[in-house]
């Protein structure tokens, strides 16, 4: 195997430099440079490469062969320019000497004086073309280097990939069993929580009727399978820019939560000086929501409650974790009536489960009032079909850690939100 420097290779050129006499110098010094660096196993690059790059039978060959090459081009192109110069320099100066030195007496000393003058020019020369082949020469040298290190890189991936394959493949039968037949769980609910829903469960079925009944199931299942209140208004904190736009652009009377539940968005609205009141259709939220927040909350369906509103007398409507539980002809209705209570420049608010996440889908019917999932293109349609313009589709509830390839896949919520901006 042999070992090439670029030192090495230089002294050859200078070798080849000292019995050139002919034009055909520049293609012969081409071919023995082109020779001495494609035979080579092994190569030795300058002081910028620190480390000593080995090429192992054919697998890198081709991508430090292509670097060669280039390497090779630019010297060829450098080498055709400097030597066919310096030739016609050569000539030249045969000329004056032949005119010079054939003076007679004063020949020879006018011909010292004449290369003396010229002699600084030439060196100046000399140190330019030097100085221009080592800024070339650095900035190929930092090249390849970041070259090599990608590589590197690779390799260093594919050595992980294959140690990993083994390592699949040493395994035994057993090894390789992925799940269990069998697998038991402790449960999502803590034994305090169970002891709480017991308690309440008892208490709501001593001597109530059958709406209080599926009221006080329904609070306590949103309790612990939704979040707490604090949760709930960090996650619907997001829509207070777009809300508190139309309550400066509408001439809206007060804003509509329409299914408002325990009641946390009014609380926000009412934190930010707007007007708000909520209409939900369950007796239990709604007195926590009035005892708790001290908000504006109207036991009523929301449908019959839009209907029963002026038109064009809405700052927005929003509807939070409502929609999934209606039929697409009662969504439909709520969309229609809501934009003719919704006053021009007021906005529509409809978050929803995400049906592109497969947690969130997964766990769709853990809530048993729920009838079916809506798409969210089939939201920006809807508000599309019903005269809402800039329709926006906004993503939540982040799953931690979840990297799935179509970026809507990693949140559980939507919502799409709409303004009404013509009559």
């Amino acid at each position: 195997m042999k070992e090439i420097t670029i030192e090495k290779i230089k002294a050859r050129i200078k070798d080849n430099l000292k019995k050139a006499k002919t034009h055909n110098f520049a293609a012969n010094a081409r071919e023995e440079i082109l020779k001495s660096i494609t035979e080579p196993k092994i190569v030795v690059w300058p002081q910028t490469i620190k480390e000593k790059i080995v090429v192992h039978g054919l697998k890198y060959k081709h991508v430090i062969k292509k670097i060669l090459i280039l390497n090779t081009i630019a010297r060829k192109f450098y080498l055709s320019l400097t030597y066919n110069g310096a030739q016609n320099r050569t000539l030249a100066d045969k000329n004056a000497r032949k005119l010079i030195r054939g003076i007679p007496f004063f020949g020879y000393l006018l011909w010292c004086i004449y290369m003396i003058l010229k002699a600084p020019g030439k060196i100046s020369q000399l140190f330019a073309l030097a100085d221009e082949q080592r800024a070339k020469d650095d900035t190929l040298a930092t090249t390849m280097n970041q070259l090599f290190s990608r590589v590197d890189e690779l390799r260093g991936k594919g050595e992980v990939s294959e140690a990993r394959i083994n390592q699949f493949f040493t395994m035994s039968e057993d090894q390789k069993i992925v799940s269990p037949a069998v697998l038991v769980t402790e449960g999502y609910i803590t034994d305090s929580r169970k002891a709480e829903v017991v308690h309440h469960g008892a208490m709501a079925a001593k001597g109530a009727h059958d709406g209080d009944y599926a009221d006080t199931f329904y609070y306590r299942l949103e309790n612990i399978f939704r979040g707490s209140m604090d949760e709930i208004k960090n996650r619907q904190s997001i829509y207070l820019p777009y809300v508190t736009e139309a309550h400066t652009n509408s001439q809206g009377k007060y804003f509509l939560d329409a299914g408002c539940g325990r009641g946390e968005f009014l609380s926000l609205l009412q934190d930010q000086g707007i007007p708000a009141k909520g209409v939900d259709i369950n007796r239990v939220t709604t007195d926590l929501a009035r005892r708790e927040l001290s908000v504006d909350v109207i036991l009523s369906d929301a449908l019959e409650y839009l209907n029963s509103l002026e038109d064009n007398s809405l700052i927005g409507v929003s509807l939070f974790q409502v929609i999934e539980h209606l039929d697409f002809k009662d969504v439909n209705n709520i969309m229609e009536t809501a934009c003719k209570k919704i006053a021009l420049n007021g906005i529509i608010i409809l978050e929803t489960i995400n049906p592109h996440c497969p947690l969130a889908f997964g766990n769709f019917y853990l809530d048993p009032t729920h009838n079916r999932p809506y798409p969210p293109y089939l939201m920006e349609f809807m508000l599309s079909w019903h005269n809402f313009e800039n329709v926006k589709i906004i993503y939540s509830s982040p799953i931690p850690d979840a990297h799935f390839k179509q970026a809507s896949m990693n949140y559980q919520d939507y919502a799409a939100v709409g303004k009404r901006m013509r009559p």
